[in-house]
């Protein structure tokens, strides 16, 4: 079996600054049009653990750098239709090419319907369609603790022209790929995660798929069924949080190594630009205030000139 550690920040940001239990809910998810800016670590520190599974837990995930950045763009499915995903009202984006990841954000949920992307497999750049029959169960709403749920479903590539030798001898003219997944997840933690972004509280839900692939090649005029078969196994973890609209934040005070209070930024806006260069190098921190005074989130942050 393999394990991996998923962490995903680009849907839900925000959070309470005291560590309590949170609900996850719809209007938790981004909605047409924001774009959010999500960072890779792709050599995270050995100290970098998933911890474990309970109540009023605490992640320390400040050692996580920014091997490599990419952009997601929400936007609304009747921008980009696609046939093969009717049902879907929300559109990702990923990074300046074609990739798309169709969803669908309802109060009981968010689920996947599947992908669409440009590849090229060796015979030149062509679109490909992988669908979900049923539709994925990325998280049922309303989000809480020990909540848990299985979704078993199979994701279809439709035959496309692969046109390529792939190392056999011989040229296969089309391929077509199938995916049939048990998937079970349980929300089994919450707590408090600190990211180089700031501290947030969280709910941690633990996922186990377990996948049987097939791949069928067309050859010399006829299809060869399961011309490639393998299975796999992966549990990951995700962390979900609340989500920080900018209607309900009021100003983001400022901070000093020795929590003196030094600064105070109006919030008007999605984007406010904060204006540090008359700043000494050294650490400082921060608070996000809400409408309604109370501290939102807190952070860190460095300047070195």
């Amino acid at each position: 079996m393999k394990k991996s550690l998923l962490f995903i920040s680009a849907i839900f940001i925000g959070s309470l600054s005291s560590t309590a239990q949170i609900t996850v809910t719809t209007a938790d998810v981004a909605s047409p049009i924001k774009v959010i800016y999500q960072a890779n670590d792709t050599l995270p520190s050995v100290a970098l653990s998933v911890g474990t599974a309970g109540v009023s837990q605490t992640w320390n995930m400040s050692m996580l750098n920014t091997s490599t950045t990419d952009t997601l763009t929400f936007v609304s499915a009747s921008w980009v239709p696609n046939v093969h995903f009717p049902t879907s009202n929300l559109v990702m984006k990923q990074g300046w090419q074609n990739n798309y990841a169709y969803m669908t954000n309802a109060v009981a949920g968010l689920t996947s319907q599947g992908f669409s992307g440009t590849a090229n497999l060796g015979a030149g750049p062509m679109i490909i369609n992988q669908v979900n029959t049923p539709s994925e169960i990325l998280m049922n709403f309303p989000e809480t603790y020990l909540m848990s749920f299985s979704n078993n479903f199979t994701q279809n590539v439709p035959s496309f022209y692969f046109g390529v030798d792939p190392g056999i001898g011989f040229v296969v003219d089309s391929i077509r790929q199938k995916s049939v997944q048990q998937k079970s997840v349980l929300v089994d933690a919450w707590g408090s995660l600190t990211t180089p972004l700031g501290t947030y509280n969280v709910l941690r839900s633990k996922e186990t798929i377990v996948k049987h692939d097939t791949t069928d090649a067309f050859l010399f005029g006829s299809w060869v069924t399961n011309a490639m078969v393998s299975a796999d196994s992966t549990t990951g973890y995700t962390w979900w949080a609340f989500a920080v609209e900018a209607s309900k934040v009021s100003s983001v005070q400022m901070f000093d190594v020795a929590g003196r209070l030094i600064d105070t930024f109006t919030i008007s806006g999605d984007n406010t630009s904060v204006n540090i260069s008359n700043y000494a190098n050294g650490i400082y921190s921060y608070a996000i205030i809400g409408k309604d005074q109370g501290i939102i989130n807190r952070g860190k942050f460095t300047v070195a000139k």
